[in-house]
């Protein structure tokens, strides 16, 4: 994001007489100012002297681009500004659709298209967020998320543990590369498992039908009621996606003495498997691990997946294999002293994700030479 400020800038018209004098202030990035004044006091001849296509009398415009130097524009011409400005007499293109005119500035400093729409996707999400109260992105990639923070909005970086397939053969391939006291510990998990009669199968696609999706429900909701919260989700919605995500959904089933007892459930892509919802009628000693991670891994390693995103929370999933990563959101608000205390939450919170990244992965269960 890039600071304005305006120092002692003054404007003499033809005559000597003079438009104004001593303006200074200062715009943060991000932020939205208003000039307010009676016609005729200068307001748009000092927009149009930022935007480079007036040169003030006397004082200094600079622009301060985060992480860089400040830039004196003040004898700079409009053309090297890298600023927009619309007039108040639209002059608009005949020949080009509205948008074409709207992104017309951003086409001649040779913006790519796609760089262009989702510029204009967030301007868009953002003023339907001023109508409302605020907008969140959650996990934008590391060039969307500049886009979103050029805009205006505040970046969060937050920590998820995920699982990186290094082109394992096998289940037992990866344990392989474990230190010998995580693979023993994992290798005991799993036979206390099995020596508990448990059996676990999984389903996909058009294979999950109605009453497996009821019983994952009553899992569902039974693990919520047992940690005293409330379900946000419901067998409709699970219904839905198992329709609409056919290709995309996969679910695993925990079966004792003939009948189900707990379920796992779990999107993929051509890349990626994200996990996971999960709950147990019965309670069997490490039945959790087994259902969320380790049939996750076996699952992604069979589909030659190259990601498996545990989610957040839960430092005993890096004994399993899921490193921690760090992730980013973006967040606008509305209500500014409401913005200003999440933006120095996230200052204090910012400061110390690296740290607590570098002291997990100083626990990676994998042999010294595979970290």
């Amino acid at each position: 994001m890039t600071y304005l400020d305006l120092n002692d800038v003054m404007v003499k018209l033809p005559g000597g007489w003079t438009l104004f004098d001593d303006v200074t202030f200062r715009v943060p990035g991000g932020q939205r100012a208003a000039l307010v004044g009676a016609n005729g006091v200068g307001k748009t001849t000092l927009l149009r002297m930022i935007a480079g296509f007036i040169e003030p009398t006397a004082g200094r415009i600079v622009f301060e681009p985060e992480g860089k130097p400040a830039r004196d524009v003040t004898d700079t011409p409009p053309n090297k500004r890298n600023t927009g400005m619309v007039f108040q007499s639209y002059a608009l293109w005949p020949h080009m659709t509205v948008a074409q005119n709207v992104a017309f500035g951003l086409s001649v400093r040779k913006v790519p298209a796609a760089e262009r729409d989702r510029r204009a996707l967030i301007g868009a999400a953002l003023e339907l967020a001023r109508r409302t109260s605020s907008l969140h992105v959650l996990f934008p990639p590391e060039d969307e998320a500049r886009l979103l923070e050029e805009s205006g909005l505040m970046l969060r970086r937050t920590v998820q543990f995920h699982w990186r397939n290094d082109g394992y053969a096998d289940f037992d391939d990866f344990t392989a590369r474990l230190s010998h006291a995580r693979r023993k510990n994992m290798r005991q998990e799993r036979r206390r498992v099995r020596e508990a009669g448990v059996e676990l199968r999984w389903l996909e696609g058009t294979g999950i039908e109605r009453r497996h999706w009821e019983f994952f429900n009553r899992c569902y909701r039974g693990t919520y009621r047992a940690h005293r919260s409330s379900p946000y989700l419901n067998l409709d919605f699970f219904l839905r996606i198992g329709a609409a995500l056919r290709g995309n959904v996969a679910m695993v089933i925990a079966e004792r003495s003939g009948g189900p007892i707990a379920s796992s459930l779990f999107l993929f892509d051509a890349k990626n498997l994200y996990g996971r919802y999960w709950g147990a009628l019965e309670h069997v000693p490490l039945l959790h691990f087994e259902c969320c991670y380790y049939q996750a891994i076996d699952f992604a390693i069979r589909k030659k997946l190259e990601v498996f995103e545990g989610g957040a929370q839960g430092e005993h999933k890096i004994f399993r294999g899921l490193m921690p990563v760090e992730t980013l959101s973006a967040h606008w608000l509305a209500h500014p002293r409401f913005a200003r205390a999440i933006e120095q939450f996230l200052e204090r919170e910012g400061a110390g994700i690296a740290r607590y990244v570098d002291e997990l992965r100083d626990h990676s269960p994998f042999r010294q030479e595979e970290k």
